[in-house]
């Protein structure tokens, strides 16, 4: 089991982001706000997380989507979830 970066999270969930939210892929993104500079409306968020729990096969906990505002923070915490799972 090895470890993902931050950086293959980043871009897998981007690539979901495209595939599934048509939120175009240009730039770079890292800092985007889900909502203002995404346009991702709370039904949307909550299908994004569905989307990452599938792609990487964790759980996230419930009630994240009032918790995370920007690509960035939910990088970081898929991250933790995705490399606490990978210790276990």
């Amino acid at each position: 089991k090895t470890n993902m970066s931050q950086t293959d999270i980043y871009y897998r969930i981007r690539r979901i982001l495209s595939f599934n939210f048509n939120v175009e892929d240009h730039g770079n993104l890292y800092t985007a706000s889900l909502n203002n500079q995404l346009g991702l409306s709370p039904m949307e968020l909550n299908l994004l997380l569905y989307h990452i729990e599938q792609s990487f096969n964790i759980k996230l906990k419930d009630g994240l989507e009032t918790e995370v505002s920007s690509l960035n923070q939910l990088v970081s915490y898929v991250s933790h979830e995705v490399n606490r799972k990978n210790l276990n």
